[in-house]
């Protein structure tokens, strides 16, 4: 019995009662924060930072977590989904949580939940994510966190993150996912993910997004709480790319003063002046991760309310380590790694094997049907050689929807022609690996791309550990 099946049982009293609907009609993020009064409030007093978006949040974390740290706070970290162990979700100074603390603290939560009334058949259940978040926040005050930062799961207003007391909402890029669960339309998916802008929310921090998204965000700020203080990606918040491979980022970041005296006047930025700028190295490949780094930045000063040096920035920034995002998993025959689930993802995956010398690219792809799997094939199309589509061991998903006819399916409503690429499927992780590696040329490599659940057998299959990014 795994340590943390206990959390799902609330969930599967209630799974047959939910399946099909969505977010807004089954989740019911108010039991948790019922839960963390029953606790004692242990979010209370402690200043936080929740990051939500369909890409990019556990970086934006991760990047926000390295900053704080090198600024010398004590800061617990929680994320989510785990790759290979749930105690990587709660994490103090970079560091797991001790599995006899999780097991001790399990049994506190565990007593406190039976005072929560829940329905399965009215979908009013604890998950499992409100009961992780209950138990990091246990954690967090034993261990005398100065600061949280926390990642949202794929919505916001229905997370439960939503609940814990936070000042500094942070919004990265946004596009259509998770249709059934937030949608069915791109505003949907807006509404629900700036739900994490709650009234004690002080700073919102937002990263690149498209017009549209942007007119959902200014649309919603017309009706929702007191106007918090507003810091644009591209409007008060810069990032110039100077170099990126597979040793980091070069970036140039640069954003508008901010007064820490006027928190009062909740207000957008643009007009503040004059302009900061400094040039960082950041540890994670991926020209993405300089406006990562720089809402990073934006988010740890608004956090803690004051500014930092730039030798404390570029410390942080430089030290950072978030497993599975553009990973090398060995360097000869190169395999990179990433949890691409688009086209821009793989893209960029492409982009960095092709200024590292690799000429024969091949991939391995392990997205199921909900992803953009129609992008993924399109950024590869002409560019690998060959393509093996194959199956996570560990994934709640049934093995069909991971099937390449559903990635043939898929590209031929985009009017793509997989068969035009030698492309095969293989029942694990292994196989493929095998026949990508057969007759590998000396300047070939491979990219191995999929969801969370991918990415973790391959960390799992290179014999990788993940419980501690220090």
């Amino acid at each position: 019995m795994a340590i943390d099946d206990w959390m799902y049982a609330s969930y599967m009293r209630a799974r047959p009662y939910i399946r099909g609907k969505g977010d807004a009609k089954t989740r019911h993020p108010e039991l948790t924060r019922l839960l963390l009064d029953k606790l004692g409030r242990p979010d209370e007093g402690v200043p936080a930072v929740v990051i939500t978006g369909s890409k990019g949040k556990g970086s934006v974390a991760a990047l926000t977590f390295f900053v704080l740290r090198a600024a010398g706070y004590r800061v617990g970290l929680f994320t989510s989904p785990h790759l290979l162990n749930v105690r990587e979700r709660i994490r103090v100074d970079g560091r797991a949580i001790p599995e006899k603390d999780f097991v001790r603290l399990s049994n506190v939560v565990k007593k406190a939940a039976l005072d929560v009334p829940e329905a399965p058949e009215a979908a009013r259940y604890l998950g499992p994510v409100g009961l992780a978040l209950s138990l990091a926040y246990l954690y967090f005050r034993e261990q005398g966190v100065d600061v949280a930062v926390v990642e949202s799961g794929r919505g916001g207003r229905f997370d439960e993150s939503s609940v814990i007391d936070h000042d500094v909402a942070v919004l990265t890029s946004m596009f259509p996912e998770h249709l059934e669960a937030l949608g069915p339309t791109l505003r949907d998916i807006v509404w629900h993910k700036a739900g994490i802008i709650t009234p004690s929310v002080r700073d919102v921090i937002i990263g690149r997004q498209t017009e549209e998204v942007m007119a959902y965000l200014k649309d919603d700020r017309k009706h929702e709480h007191a106007f918090p203080r507003w810091s644009v990606f591209g409007e008060d918040v810069f990032a110039e790319v100077l170099r990126a491979d597979l040793s980091g980022t070069l970036a140039r970041l640069s954003r508008l003063h901010m007064s820490f005296t006027t928190l009062s006047s909740h207000t957008h930025m643009t007009g503040m002046a004059p302009l900061r700028t400094i040039d960082v190295t950041v540890a994670l490949p991926g020209a993405y991760q300089a406006m990562h780094a720089a809402l990073a930045w934006v988010a740890a000063e608004a956090l803690i309310q004051k500014s930092l040096s730039d030798e404390v920035i570029r410390q942080g920034l430089k030290s950072a380590y978030w497993p599975g995002r553009l990973e090398v998993i060995e360097w000869s025959p190169l395999m990179l790694l990433d949890g691409a689930v688009s086209d821009a993802g793989a893209q960029e995956a492409l982009d960095l094997m092709k200024r590292s010398g690799v000429s024969d690219c091949r991939a391995v792809v392990g997205l199921s049907g909900d992803k953009d799997i129609a992008g993924v094939v399109r950024a590869l199309q002409g560019q690998c050689q060959r393509i093996a589509f194959t199956y996570p061991k560990n994934t709640y998903l049934p093995r069909a929807d991971y099937s390449p006819y559903v990635a043939l399916k898929c590209a031929n409503k985009k009017n793509l022609d997989l068969k035009s690429v030698r492309s095969a499927e293989f029942p694990d992780l292994e196989r493929a690996l095998s026949w990508l590696r057969d007759d590998l040329s000396p300047d070939g490599g491979c990219l191995l791309l999929g969801t969370q659940s991918f990415v973790a057998d391959v960390l799992q299959h290179f014999g990788r550990t993940t419980l501690d990014l220090v």
